[in-house]
């Protein structure tokens, strides 16, 4: 049996009525920013099912919206097949649409999403007035920074946010 996408909710009922245990897959700034109470922090990246502990139970796993999720579920699985693991499909934004509880922290920090569309934001301005100013070569510099916003937007691949989510200041 694989990584089961469900909705916020059959994950709420999964909780409520099979003592599902709640895992959140994001990043610990995105953790603190909001999360779902009682879930516990195991990053995709470093996600190792014997650190999870508690295997009689369904495991209840969730991102930002839902990618992470299915890498992190299967990755459990490739360590223990025996596990039940089923995805929030849309994560903690479909959790928080269908109108459950999240925990919001008192931060003023800058999600993930902000710094990454800031940052290539900024290269992108950078690199026009190069090309204007120093040469027009620097012209393919912003061609490839708004590149890079619609393939992260269209795929839903956030491979610069994974990125920014290891740098000291986005770290617990």
């Amino acid at each position: 049996m694989g990584v089961i996408d469900i909705s916020a909710q059959e994950a709420k009922a999964i909780i409520d009525k099979q003592g599902g245990v709640l895992i959140d897959v994001r990043e610990p700034a995105e953790h603190e920013n909001s999360h779902i109470p009682s879930s516990a922090l195991h990053p995709v990246n470093s996600i190792r099912a014997k650190d999870i502990g508690d295997c009689e139970h369904p495991l209840v796993i969730y991102c930002q919206r839902g990618i992470r999720g299915q890498t992190a579920g299967k990755k459990l699985l490739s360590e223990n097949p025996t596990l039940q693991i089923y995805n929030i499909a849309g994560g903690i934004e479909a959790w928080q649409k269908a109108g459950y509880q999240t925990q919001q922290s008192q931060s003023s920090g800058v999600s993930l999403a902000a710094q990454v569309t800031l940052t290539l934001g900024i290269a992108t301005l950078i690199f026009i007035a190069l090309s204007i100013v120093a040469t027009p070569l620097f012209w393919w510099a912003s061609w490839l920074t708004g590149l890079l916003l619609v393939i992260e937007s269209t795929t839903r691949f956030f491979g610069l946010a994974r990125f920014f989510a290891l740098l000291p200041w986005n770290q617990t």
